[in-house]
């Protein structure tokens, strides 16, 4: 008896630009190829299963866990890009009868689906190709990541794969030629028809939402079961908030173009987080929505956040030149569309900051790049093709005709990050305190003594030290009761069990009151309240402070205030949407290239 050889190769890099690291991250407990390799494995008609990767540092990582985990594995030292002819060296090299190509961001691969379609193959020796069966509903399967081929038509999609699409993507080439095989087709059950979703992994999105599905089902289910993809339909048919997590991404088709856009940002103590967190967020949705090979470049101290792990992103330290950084970036990473949000007042060491920046902005130009600005460069308005103000409030200098057709601002804009559900405000005594991330007021040295005399004695103060502010000045014979949240990678968990926010003017202060927070506002920046503060207490959507002290005393009064926290609460969550990333991204796509 003539035994056919089956090879299952695992396609994985580390250098993915939307998801950088991507195999590696964690699925409950263990790397996302791990899970992968735990499915195919459990196909008992494959022989052998090989990771096919490349040999450059950036993936040393992906090998030293191949060998750790004593995974077959190969670093190919051609062309990263050239994925067919890596897998086909496999090919060459074990000279098996059947190939089954998968996917190292597909975590949700059906074993026995890949053990009938390999069995249909086998089975059928006059047959070129196998597929699954249209579903009798019309609809798509669910299944992503995977293919089985019979090895004479691997040999000839490799000899067809011609352009850098083909040789980037396996499976491209056969379109060539499909026609001409002779296809069996394989009856696939009609539960996994049912619905479609993202089950691969390519999105900060789409690894939150396969995190979910592997933390639910290993709740419930032992640690050596493989996850249910009929479970995981299930769920998606009654859970709307689990489908919705990655139902916005967009998948990019292998022939596809990504934009190229560079986003230009500030952290440190002097600028705060603010700018960094919104352009964490917009970052993610050009990738998830716009399909955009964007980068993040970084001017500041590098510091670690949660959110940024998942991110393309470069640090330029603070203290060098901006503007030299900027073209330096540009030219290696060759952007159509630069946005930057940044401090227009920032004081850095070299001379003449806002010469510098038009300077920046005159020279881009001359390269046909597209310039976008967040939140600044008003005065550069005739240079700029877009400034996306984050704001209910737009100073009336600028009601004119020559800011008006590039500047867009209202309730709609802001960039925030997409909130977790919460449901009608509560009373309680939780209270969460936001002084920003650096905090160069020093609040944190006499707030806490005003807040431990105003408050009721039953309250417990949650205060959030950014990552370059200073610990507060707890009193030592304090009343309430003080938790530190020392630079939280995600404020949202905190923040959804408090009953009341105290936040300085910022990003923080409308993440509150998306959630529905009761909140007291102040900037500690001004004494008393800028026209912008005053246009914001009139929109009855929280309580404007002219100054700290004065924001405590509005606190307690909020605090004793139901039906004011009621009211506060219900307009907030009216007024403050996430619909200003997906309308930036929107007039983002609008502009057309130079």
């Amino acid at each position: 008896m003539v035994t056919t050889s089956v090879l299952a190769v695992i396609g994985a890099r580390l250098n993915s630009s939307r998801l950088p690291n991507k195999h590696l991250l964690s699925l409950a407990g263990k790397p996302m190829i791990e899970r992968i390799f735990q499915r195919i494995e459990k196909v008992t008609a494959i022989n052998q299963v090989t990771l096919a990767t490349t040999s450059d540092s950036y993936n040393q990582a992906l090998i030293d866990w191949a060998s750790k985990a004593n995974k077959n594995i190969y670093a190919y030292h051609g062309d990263v890009n050239d994925l067919v002819t890596r897998v086909n060296t496999i090919v060459v090299q074990q000279n098996p009868d059947v190939v089954v190509y998968c996917c190292g961001d597909s975590p949700l691969i059906e074993p026995v689906t890949v053990s009938r379609m390999i069995a249909a193959l086998i089975a059928s020796p006059g047959v070129d190709a196998v597929k699954l069966q249209s579903a009798a509903n019309g609809k798509a399967y669910i299944h992503e990541g995977f293919s089985v081929y019979r090895r004479s038509v691997w040999d000839r999609m490799v000899k067809e794969s011609i352009t850098p699409e083909e040789k980037e993507h396996v499976g491209v080439a056969l379109n060539r030629f499909v026609h001409q095989l002779a296809v069996i087709e394989v009856a696939e059950e009609p539960v996994y028809a049912v619905l479609q979703h993202r089950i691969s992994v390519d999105t900060v999105a789409d690894y939150r939402f396969m995190q979910q599905i592997y933390n639910r089902w290993y709740l419930d289910h032992s640690p050596d079961s493989l996850v249910s993809l009929k479970w995981v339909i299930a769920s998606l048919e009654n859970d709307a908030q689990l489908k919705s997590i990655n139902a916005h991404v967009q998948q990019k088709s292998a022939t596809e173009i990504s934009k190229r856009i560079l986003v230009v940002t500030q952290v440190g103590k002097t600028v705060g987080l603010g700018h960094l967190r919104r352009s964490i967020v917009l970052l993610q949705a050009l990738q998830e929505t716009a399909k955009a090979n964007a980068v993040l470049w970084i001017y500041g101290k590098k510091l670690e956040l949660h959110d940024l792990s998942f991110i393309p992103h470069k640090f330029h330290p603070e203290g060098s030149d901006f503007c030299e950084g900027v073209l330096s970036m540009v030219d290696t990473f060759g952007p159509e569309t630069i946005i930057f949000d940044i401090a227009e007042n920032y004081n850095t060491v070299f001379q003449s900051w806002q010469q510098s920046l038009l300077q920046l902005l005159q020279q881009l130009r001359r390269q046909n790049l597209n310039l976008v600005a967040i939140d600044g460069l008003l005065n550069s308005i005739d240079i700029v093709d877009l400034v996306y103000v984050p704001s209910f409030y737009l100073d009336p200098v600028y009601n004119s005709p020559r800011y008006q057709q590039k500047i867009t601002h209202g309730w709609d804009t802001y960039l925030l990050k997409k909130p977790p559900y919460t449901g009608k405000w509560q009373k309680g005594n939780n209270v969460i305190v936001l002084t920003g991330g650096s905090d160069t007021t020093c609040l944190a040295h006499h707030l806490p003594l005003q807040l431990d005399s105003a408050l009721p004695s039953n309250t417990t103060v949650h205060w959030v030290k950014g990552p370059f502010a200073n610990a507060p000045s707890i009193p030592a014979y304090t009343q309430l009761q003080w938790i530190i949240h020392d630079s939280p990678d995600d404020i949202y968990p905190i923040a959804v069990q408090m009953n009341y926010a105290l936040s300085v003017y910022g990003v923080s202060f409308f993440e509150m009151i998306q959630l529905g927070l009761p909140c007291v506002v102040f900037d500690p920046y001004l004494d008393g309240l800028s026209q912008e503060l005053v246009a914001l207490s009139e929109e009855d959507i929280a309580m404007v402070a002219d100054k700290g002290s004065h924001a405590v005393n509005c606190l307690a009064v909020l605090m004793k205030d139901d039906a004011l926290s009621i009211s506060l609460a219900a307009t907030a969550k009216n007024t403050i949407t996430n619909a200003g990333v997906t309308a930036f991204v929107q007039r983002l796509t609008s502009l057309s290239h130079r």
